[in-house]
């Protein structure tokens, strides 16, 4: 059923109307965008987080290490360092600290 449901919501949103390939090169297409305007930043919007790096880095995450996503976009953590060194300072900062935290 949420199968059934999140195919819905894409092919409302449009993207699930297109071809496989053609979905996986509009991906490619933004991650190098993302890379071109992160450039030397440590964040997105410049020297101090924002809620923009959050958004962002659970996106990268999700393509740099989860395996069980179906998403031929493995090479993109080799192809733009500047990303992989992002999600690794985010993760660093962030992350780590709710690792520590008791819950």
């Amino acid at each position: 059923m949420a199968f059934r449901q999140m195919h819905a919501q894409l092919m409302g949103q449009g993207i699930a109307r297109y071809p496989r390939e053609q979905v996986l090169k509009r991906a490619r297409d933004d991650v190098a965008a993302l890379s071109q305007i992160l450039g030397s930043k440590p964040f997105i919007l410049g020297d101090t987080p924002s809620s923009t790096d959050a958004l962002l880095y659970a996106m990268l995450i999700l393509l740099f290490e989860d395996h069980e996503l179906q998403v031929d976009l493995s090479s993109t953590k080799d192809m733009y360092p500047n990303l992989a060194a992002y999600v690794e300072r985010m993760k660093k900062r962030y992350v780590s600290k709710l690792d520590k935290k008791e819950i």
